[in-house]
């Protein structure tokens, strides 16, 4: 997915470090478990099974697709970042 900077955050491109604390509501300052526990809120939150089994839209289902994907790989950048 393209946020307007031409990067892929789909896997092929790693969205900066800054970014990536930036998606999971987290500060440089966090340590691993703050991280983790907001990585897995956020995922709860908007996994896509969420929005499919309350019978949203189809489009609604794509947005928290894209949502979800845009958290776990802001989580799998800062887990490489610190080696977690």
């Amino acid at each position: 997915e393209s946020r307007g900077t031409g990067k892929n955050y789909s896997g092929s491109t790693t969205m900066p470090y800054d970014e990536a604390l930036r998606i999971l509501g987290v500060s440089s300052l966090s340590n691993n478990r703050e991280v983790k526990k907001a990585y897995l809120r956020l995922a709860k939150q908007c996994h896509p099974d969420k929005a499919k089994n309350r019978g949203f839209s189809e489009e609604t289902v794509r947005i928290y697709e894209r949502k979800f994907e845009a958290v776990t790989d802001a989580w799998n950048v800062i887990r490489r970042e610190r080696g977690i």
